[in-house]
């Protein structure tokens, strides 16, 4: 016969064969109550039938052995490390087959919660398991440093100086966040915090507040334009002389991964448009070295006839990271070489009324610096 251990659950569990088949010693066909172990209770009576003493102490003695033996099993399978252990040998090392980075980008993070997250918290702290995944992963289970280092552009953690350095490569981003940064395996959004989106011209540089895409800031978030990330650009975007867009001096990309966008050598390169080239007729220059620009027509290259004079400007070279070193009046003369007679700005509005005002004051930016003669 089979005896079985009844638990006051109702849970029943099968006997060690070392306690089955007590027929021949006179045990009756009964299910043996284990509550007098789990109760601490030795007072209790053996059961009846012939059932002797001696047998009836092997018989505690087996179950309680029995039952030491399971808890033990349950302690050691939920905290590590365990023999054989939990998870494969190379489970902290990146790029390998069986690295818990591999297991989490094929099923996704939330089944560490089992061993690894305590019910209250809801964080990796250690749970069950009593493994904290913060004891390598000091800003926690992303795998990410310190969540204010990883966020702060001052840190030397700041994911925007990682990709800087690692030459914008997003292959490790996409194994959790998906393809698309949506959420991917671990379900967080980059776009929680890109709300503008990971490709909106103004997540890297530029401000998403404004919905500017120019410096400042910068990708590093610097503001001083004394560094040649920083220059000009604000003189430039933000003119009272004329209206100048990204395109006059960069090949603005449809999408932030087009090629010539993202270089490892982090340097925006300079090419020049419609405007500062006047429409092909000239080749400008760009010497970051210097941080200068030259024979720019936005800034004195250019000259052009009207009736029997030579209109020429300054062809000055401008210096990118001294904005303010280029006010009006350095490029052309004032009024240009070449124009008859002797005006003052003030006085420019009597065949250019359209374009500046009695104060010598621009007025419509559109037909300044537009390659055009705009006369009254």
């Amino acid at each position: 016969m089979n005896y079985f251990m009844k638990f006051n659950k109702n849970t029943d569990i099968k006997a060690p064969s070392s306690i089955t088949n007590l027929s021949s010693r006179g045990v009756n066909d009964e299910v043996i109550s284990l509550d007098l172990f789990i109760k601490g209770d030795c007072r209790t009576s053996p059961p009846t039938g012939g059932f002797v003493r001696n047998d009836y102490n092997i018989l505690r003695i087996t179950t309680f052995a029995f039952l030491l033996l399971i808890q033990l099993m349950i302690f050691i399978g939920c905290n590590e490390p365990a023999d054989p252990p939990v998870h494969p040998d190379d489970w902290p090392i990146p790029g390998s087959e069986y690295s818990h980075v591999a297991k989490i980008a094929e099923s996704g993070i939330l089944g560490c919660k089992t061993c690894h997250s305590d019910d209250e918290t809801k964080e990796y702290d250690g749970g069950s398991s009593g493994v904290s995944c913060y004891e390598c992963h000091e800003g926690g289970p992303s795998g990410h440093p310190n969540i204010v280092a990883w966020t702060s552009p001052d840190s030397s953690d700041y994911h925007g100086r990682i990709f800087w350095e690692n030459g914008w490569d997003f292959s490790d981003c996409r194994k959790c966040h998906g393809n698309d940064f949506a959420g991917g395996v671990v379900g967080f959004s980059c776009n929680n915090c890109h709300m503008s989106g990971i490709g909106s011209s103004t997540t890297c540089h530029g401000d998403p507040e404004t919905n500017l895409a120019y410096p400042p800031k910068d990708i590093l978030n610097h503001t001083d334009s004394t560094l040649i990330s920083i220059g000009a650009h604000q003189a430039h975007m933000e003119s009272e002389l004329t209206n100048v867009s990204c395109g006059e001096c960069h090949n603005v990309p449809g999408n932030y991964l087009d090629e010539g966008h993202l270089g490892a050598d982090n340097i925006a390169e300079v090419e020049f448009g419609v405007i500062a080239t006047d429409s092909s007729a000239l080749s400008p220059t760009w010497t970051r070295s210097l941080a200068t620009c030259e024979n720019v027509y936005c800034h004195g290259a250019f000259s052009f006839s009207y009736e029997d004079s030579l209109i020429t400007g300054n062809y000055t070279s401008a210096v990118w990271t001294a904005p303010g070193s280029v006010p009006c009046g350095t490029c052309h003369g004032l009024p240009p070489n070449g124009h008859e007679g002797a005006w003052t700005p003030e006085q420019c509005f009597y065949c250019h009324g359209t374009v500046i005002d009695e104060n010598g004051n621009i007025i419509d930016k559109t037909k300044h610096i537009n390659g055009q003669i705009n006369l009254n």
